[in-house]
């Protein structure tokens, strides 16, 4: 067993099956709802809501390329197989969980409280996964990315090359920016599990009446698309815009307070509409908007 799981391990083995992605899916949102109905009694921690927003395999490399600087690395161990996951957040979704201003660096207090609060996703992903594999506490926080002889202390032949299965999780924590924050797992370390994961992927047709699963977590990749908000729009002449000085004023079409139209996906192409109102980040450094109807009709 050890032969073909150093096998497996060295990217020697078959690639990743659908299974773990459905199996990892459903535990996935096991996690989301237990962190959602987290409540702190002392009032440290402000209320979140947690979404399972995608699930999907990609090299080792692009964790690494995206997460790099002042990225919050926690590593989690399996305790009776090797191996084990990695959470992954950047420095604004850390902000964001813990309520930190953007524009300036952790605090103690604040590091603690983000401490805390990787340590919540680390016991959720326990209790999610206690029918799969055991997992141990939580090992460390790493204040930026770790070097690759760090991981491979813990992760035995982890390689740029090695495919990672990934829980993204979208967290909104009111007021705060949108936080992403990720769950990774070398995809060889789940070979061992794949019994359990299959058992967990029935659960996710049980629960959506058989909804094809593979399609929705397609559905549900982390695909950039365009966001474009339109303050207005307005025709001049060409002599008009020739004589244009600095100081000089554009009258647009759109009356004052109304709302500002975002396309998203590229509007021109098809995609789809809001409405919003102009506003700024809540430490006032950019630009933002606040959607207030889904749709413009």
């Amino acid at each position: 067993m050890q032969d073909e799981l150093n096998t497996l391990i060295m990217n020697q083995g078959p690639a990743g099956e659908a299974v773990h992605l459905r199996g990892v899916y459903y535990l996935g949102t096991l996690i989301e709802q237990m962190l959602t109905e987290f409540v702190d009694e002392e009032g440290q921690v402000p209320p979140a809501s947690w979404h399972v927003a995608a699930v999907d395999e990609q090299p080792f490399s692009a964790l690494l390329e995206r997460y790099q600087g002042q990225a919050l690395w926690g590593i989690l161990s399996f305790v009776e197989q090797p191996g084990g996951a990695i959470i992954l957040a950047d420095e604004a979704s850390a902000k964001s969980l813990v309520v930190a201003p953007q524009n300036k660096p952790l605090s103690d207090a604040h590091q603690s409280l983000l401490d805390g609060a990787f340590q919540r996703l680390a016991d959720a992903m326990a209790q999610a996964w206690s029918d799969v594999a055991n997992l141990e506490a939580q090992l460390g926080v790493f204040p930026e990315a770790p070097d690759m002889t760090e991981l491979q202390e813990i992760f035995m032949g982890l390689t740029v090359k090695t495919p990672m299965i990934t829980t993204s999780f979208r967290v909104h924590v009111p007021s705060q920016p949108l936080a992403r924050i990720v769950l990774a797992i070398p995809q060889p370390y789940l070979i061992p599990l794949a019994a359990s994961l299959e058992a967990a992927a029935e659960m996710t047709y049980a629960q959506n009446q058989g909804e094809s699963i593979d399609e929705r977590i397609d559905f549900l990749g982390d695909v950039p698309t365009p966001v474009v908000v339109y303050l207005g729009r307005t025709t001049m002449t060409v002599a008009e815009l020739h004589s244009l000085e600095e100081e000089d004023v554009i009258v647009l079409d759109q009356p004052f307070g109304a709302p500002l139209l975002v396309e998203l996906g590229g509007g021109s192409a098809g995609g789809a509409r809001i409405l919003a109102k102009a506003g700024t980040t809540p430490d006032g450094l950019r630009k933002a908007v606040q959607v207030v109807r889904l749709g413009n009709d």
